[in-house]
């Protein structure tokens, strides 16, 4: 049977953060955030009965994540309706992990109470930082002591996988700062955390003010003019975090997320985003959410007003659609599988597309090996700690030429 990994995009939030280029919105009345789940129940089965028919038996759904936005901003109810709808529609693991975003200071413990009684069974909480002075210049809608008392009351309503989300690279951080809001979060033991860098994004309030350099310039926001950290600082803060999340019993199994030490199953790695990093198949509800479902891509509309107007009507909601040739398939599976920690098997790449990675990728692989960027262990092709540092320059060098499928092979070099 094929697993299938269901996402629902919830775009409300208490408030836009500076940095956030996520399809989101705050402020949004009631009523309308009412009618937005009406139309996200109507999509659900609709999206059931628009499944290849020949895959609609085989499907059974490992993972249902609640993304946003803020989800945790919604009443539990209006959680629940959604994951009803996809229990009644989808064949759901009785092992499923179900996740909930929660942004501290959205919830209390009688509504995380209600999550966990309905069958949340994870949570991913945003922490950011565990410095007052970056929330506000993030413009983060919590405190320090709202993600202690957001924590607290997760493990006291019965949740025992958490995730933790915090970013480095922030304005004005240092690495020692860093350090001691990772120590923080740390000491709480959560069983997963995300470590991700601060990304400057057109569109937000923080390209405004920061552009494309990383010096500050003047803002109508009332911000410090913080510059961010140089590169070399913010690859010392990476390194660090996985030096340290090692010594305190995590392992990294992809470039920006580590899981607490187990048996060996990855009982706590995420398996939602495993299912996007080893291409499996994907189906996304609610505004603007993206899908994968053998091979076709396509995402829903992004306009409110109209994304509600279609009324779960799959034929107006879905656009962009494009059918991923073998070139396609090829280029996403390198660039995917060498951001996990176990990287590429070239047993299961010739398996999965019937030609051998040596044949197809033997020049560039050797050229990046000789550089110190790529390196065999355990009979698996991974980027090693320098390749990761540069990893965007790595995995241009997987893309194919034409459907020959020829890849050049790279000069040996320093980046600049």
């Amino acid at each position: 049977m094929k697993e299938l990994a269901l996402y629902v995009h919830v775009p409300f939030c208490v408030k836009k953060c500076y940095y956030c280029d996520f399809l989101s919105f705050a402020e949004i009345a009631p009523e309308d955030r009412t009618a937005y789940v009406d139309a996200v129940l109507e999509e659900i089965s609709e999206a059931a009965a628009a499944l290849p028919k020949q895959s609609n038996a085989q499907y059974e759904v490992s993972s249902i994540y609640f993304g946003g936005g803020t989800p945790s901003s919604m009443d539990p109810y209006q959680i629940a309706r959604l994951l009803h709808q996809m229990q009644d529609y989808y064949r759901v693991s009785p092992e499923a992990e179900i996740t909930l975003e929660v942004n501290p200071g959205t919830v209390t413990l009688p509504k995380l109470q209600e999550y966990y009684k309905m069958g949340i069974n994870r949570l991913s909480i945003g922490a950011q930082s565990m410095m007052n002075h970056d929330l506000m210049h993030l413009g983060r809608a919590h405190s320090v002591a709202d993600f202690y008392e957001a924590y607290r009351n997760a493990r006291t309503a019965g949740f025992r996988n958490i995730s933790v989300d915090v970013m480095m690279g922030l304005p004005g951080q240092t690495v020692g700062e860093y350090m001691n809001t990772l120590r923080e979060l740390a000491d709480c033991h959560p069983e997963h955390i995300s470590a991700y860098s601060l990304s400057v994004e057109e569109g937000t309030p923080y390209y405004e003010i920061y552009g494309t350099g990383r010096e500050a310039a003047d803002n109508i926001l009332g911000l410090s003019k913080l510059p961010l950290p140089e590169e070399e600082a913010e690859r010392a803060m990476y390194h660090a975090t996985v030096n340290f999340l090692v010594s305190m019993g995590y392992h990294r199994y992809e470039i920006s997320n580590f899981a607490k030490n187990d048996d060996g199953n990855g009982r706590y790695e995420s398996r939602h985003n495993k299912a996007y990093w080893t291409r499996g198949d994907y189906l996304g509800f609610g505004l603007g959410a993206s899908s994968m479902i053998a091979n076709e891509r396509f995402s829903n509309l992004r306009n409110l007003a109209d994304y509600v107007e279609a009324k779960g009507d799959t034929k107006t909601l879905r656009k962009d659609r494009t059918e991923l040739g073998l070139k396609e398939q090829i280029e996403e599976y390198m660039f995917l599988g060498l951001r996990m920690a176990r990287g590429i098997s070239p047993a299961a790449f010739e398996e999965t597309f019937d030609v051998s990675l040596k044949a197809l990728y033997g020049e560039v692989i050797d050229a990046l090996a000789a550089e110190g960027l790529l390196a065999w262990e355990n009979d698996a092709l991974v980027l090693t700690t320098r390749g990761i540092d540069v990893s965007n320059r790595v995995l241009s060098y997987f893309l194919l030429e034409d459907e020959e499928d020829t890849a050049e092979a790279p000069e040996a070099k320093e980046e600049a």
